[in-house]
């Protein structure tokens, strides 16, 4: 949002955002807390005996290889906005690709992620149907 947006929206919605932004920086951690809590009493204990058995030295490149798909995005993403003429930056696309996937996980499977990523980009320049064409192309690749 540009600053004179924001200047349009009412002060009392401001309030009301805020006041909910400070609800949930709580309830959220409480949640979590309370989910693992919840698992922890209610799984079989002897599935923990056999956490001596994993071999840790397979977790790194596990975890690695988990952030390729975030990587290959952003490059995508870069690649595409250069050929659009608007180039951005690889921290701006990994910060685009990241916040469509954590918008994704928030929000309802039939909204996704996608019109996340199209604000973030309208917000970064792009035209409203550039924006709609980055958001598909990534679809359309992995077909």
């Amino acid at each position: 949002m540009t600053t004179d947006q924001m200047e349009a929206v009412p002060s009392s919605l401001k309030v009301l955002f805020s006041k909910c932004l400070r609800i949930l920086l709580w309830l959220v951690p409480v949640g979590v807390l309370l989910n693992m809590a919840a698992g922890l009493w209610l799984t079989d204990r002897s599935i923990f005996s056999s956490i001596s058995k994993f071999s840790f030295s397979y977790l790194l490149p596990a975890a690695l290889l988990s952030l390729v798909p975030w990587l290959t995005n952003s490059l995508r993403l870069k690649n595409w906005s250069h050929f659009l003429a608007r180039p951005l930056s690889l921290s701006s696309c990994m910060r685009i690709v990241l916040s469509a996937d954590v918008g994704a996980a928030a929000v309802p499977t039939l909204v996704g992620g996608g019109y996340i990523k199209m604000g973030l980009l309208v917000e970064k320049g792009f035209t409203a149907g550039a924006a709609t064409s980055l958001m598909l192309l990534g679809s359309i690749e992995d077909m």
